[in-house]
C-alpha cells in the first residue's frame, strides 16, 4: 500500500477561509443594522403610549370640568331656593302685619257699631262682644301703654322675629338643597365639600337676622308704627306719617261699618242706613278722643319714589359658600381659587304685591249700592286689591336678575358660617380690576 507524503505546506490549513467568514459576518451585521434603522415594526406601540397619555389627560380634564360644572349648578339651584324661601318668610311677615292692620280697622268699626246698638238705638245680641273688642283695642288694664296693647305688641313681635326666622330658613334650605347624594350620604350628608352655608342680605348690605330691629329706618321689614307712645315714636322726624295713618284708618274703618250695620239691622235696608249714620258719628268721636294718635296702622317706610322703595326696601340678596370640589390628579389640575376663597353663588329676590288680572266675561258690569241705591261699576279682576300699602294681605316673593350694586362688596365680606369651622376666607385681597374680571360685573 502506497503512502503519499505531502509537503508541510500542504498539510497545514490556510487562513483564507477564516478571513472570508469574518468578512461575511461583518457584512451581515452591517446590513442587519441598516435594515433595523429602516424597519418600522413596533413604532405604533410607542405612538400608542403617547396617545393613551393624552387621552388620559383629556379624560381627567373632562371629569374635573364636569365636577366643577355640576357643583356650580347644584350650588346655584340651592342659593336660588334659599333666597326665594327666605324672602317668602319675610313676605309672610308683611302679610301678618297687614292682617293685624285690617283686624284693627274691623275692631274699630265693630266697637263703634256695637256702641250704637248698646245705646238702645238698635238692640242686638251682638252687643255681648263689645267688652272683648274694647279689650283688644285698649288692653286688659286701664291705661295700658299703646306699645303693650295686643295688636301693636303682635305687630312688633312680627317685625322683631321674622328676620331671624328668614335667616334660619335660608340656612336650612341651602343645606338640604346642597346635600351630598354620593356614597356614605347617610353618615355624611354634607359630603367631601362640607356644608353649604347661605346668608340673606338686604340691598343695603345688612345681614338679615343679625342686629337689632328697633330702628325703623334700618329694620328688615320696611314698616313703621307711627302711634304716639309706640315703639317707633322716638325715630319719627315729624307727624306726617301719623297724618297718613289716620287717613288710612278712617277710610278703612268706614268700609267695615256697613257689614256690621247689616248684621245688627238684620239686613233691613232702612235700618242699616240709620245704623251706618250713627256709627259714623261714633267713629268720628272715637278718633277725636280715644284713639287720636294711638292704635294707628303700621305704614310702609316712606321713600321719595316707588322705584326707590322697591330697590332699597324690598330687594334681598342671598349668597352661598362652600368648599371647592376636589380635583382628580391634583398635580396636573389645580384650582387656583381654592386657596383664596370658597366657591360662591348669588341670587336676588324681591317682595312684591301682584296686580289684579282681568277675568272674563263681561269685563265689567254696573251694580247698585244696597243702602244708597247709587250705581257703581264693578270691574271683574282677580280677588286682590291694586293698592300698594302695608294693609294688603297679598305679599309674595319671586326671583329676579342679580343686578344689585351691593353684590360685589357682599362677596368680599368675611362671613361666619356658624358651624364651628371659623371664618370663611374671602376675596378681600383682590383688586377691583381682578374682581371685575372674575365676577363679570
Amino acid at each position: 500500500m502506497m503512502h503519499v507524503v505531502t509537503s508541510p505546506s500542504e498539510s497545514l490549513p490556510t487562513s483564507k477561509p477564516r478571513r472570508s467568514r469574518l468578512m461575511r459576518m461583518s457584512h451581515w451585521t452591517a446590513s442587519q443594522i441598516q435594515r433595523v434603522h429602516r424597519n418600522e415594526c413596533g413604532v405604533i406601540s410607542l405612538l400608542t403610549v403617547f396617545v393613551m397619555l393624552g387621552c388620559t389627560w383629556l379624560l381627567l380634564w373632562v371629569i374635573n370640568s364636569a365636577k366643577q360644572l355640576d357643583a356650580r349648578v347644584r350650588m346655584q339651584n340651592a342659593v336660588d331656593a334659599a333666597g326665594h324661601s327666605g324672602t317668602a318668610v319675610l313676605a309672610r311677615g308683611m302679610n301678618a302685619i297687614a292682617f293685624a292692620n285690617q283686624l284693627e280697622f274691623d275692631l274699630l268699626a265693630a266697637v263703634a257699631t256695637l256702641r250704637v246698638s248698646a245705646a238702645g238705638n238698635v238692640p242686638s245680641p251682638l252687643v255681648r262682644l263689645l267688652p272683648t273688642f274694647e279689650e283688644l283695642l285698649e288692653g286688659s288694664q286701664p291705661g295700658t301703654p299703646p306699645s303693650q296693647r295686643p295688636i301693636p305688641a303682635f305687630r312688633y313681635a312680627v317685625v322683631e322675629r321674622m328676620p331671624g326666622q328668614a335667616s334660619e330658613m335660608v340656612r336650612d334650605i341651602a343645606r338640604s338643597s346642597g346635600a351630598w347624594r354620593g356614597p356614605d350620604a347617610a353618615t355624611n350628608p354634607d359630603g367631601p365639600q362640607g356644608p353649604l352655608v347661605a346668608v340673606l342680605w338686604t340691598s343695603q348690605g345688612r345681614q338679615v337676622g343679625q342686629g337689632s330691629e328697633q330702628d325703623p329706618w334700618q329694620r328688615v321689614l320696611p314698616v313703621i308704627d307711627p302711634s304716639a307712645g309706640g315703639w317707633d315714636e322716638p325715630w319719627l322726624p315729624d307727624d306726617s306719617l301719623q297724618q297718613a295713618a289716620r287717613r288710612e284708618r278712617r277710610q278703612a274703618a268706614r268700609r267695615y261699618l256697613i257689614p256690621w250695620a247689616q248684621d245688627i239691622a238684620r239686613r233691613t235696608p232702612s235700618l242699616t242706613n240709620r245704623v251706618v249714620q250713627l256709627a259714623e258719628l261714633e267713629l268720628d268721636r272715637m278718633f277725636d278722643n280715644e284713639f287720636v294718635d294711638n292704635n294707628l296702622p303700621m305704614m310702609l317706610r316712606p321713600r321719595r319714589t316707588e322705584q326707590e322703595a322697591v330697590e332699597m326696601d324690598l330687594m334681598f340678596v342671598a349668597t352661598a359658600y362652600r368648599l371647592h370640589p376636589r380635583s382628580m390628579a391634583p398635580n396636573l389640575f389645580r384650582n387656583p381659587n381654592a386657596g383664596i376663597a370658597p366657591a360662591m353663588a348669588v341670587a336676588q329676590s324681591t317682595m312684591f304685591l301682584p296686580r289684579s288680572r282681568y277675568t272674563c266675561c263681561p269685563w265689567a258690569e254696573e251694580r247698585y249700592d244696597p243702602v244708597t241705591r247709587e250705581p257703581y261699576l264693578v270691574v271683574h279682576t282677580d280677588g286682590w286689591p291694586n293698592e300698594w300699602g302695608s294693609s294688603i294681605q297679598n305679599w309674595q316673593s319671586k326671583l329676579v336678575p342679580a343686578t344689585a350694586d351691593v353684590i360685589g362688596s357682599l362677596l368680599r365680606v368675611e362671613v361666619d358660617p356658624g358651624n364651628g369651622q371659623g371664618m370663611l376666607p374671602q376675596w378681600g385681597m383682590l383688586t377691583p380690576e381682578q374682581w371685575d374680571a372674575l365676577s363679570h360685573q
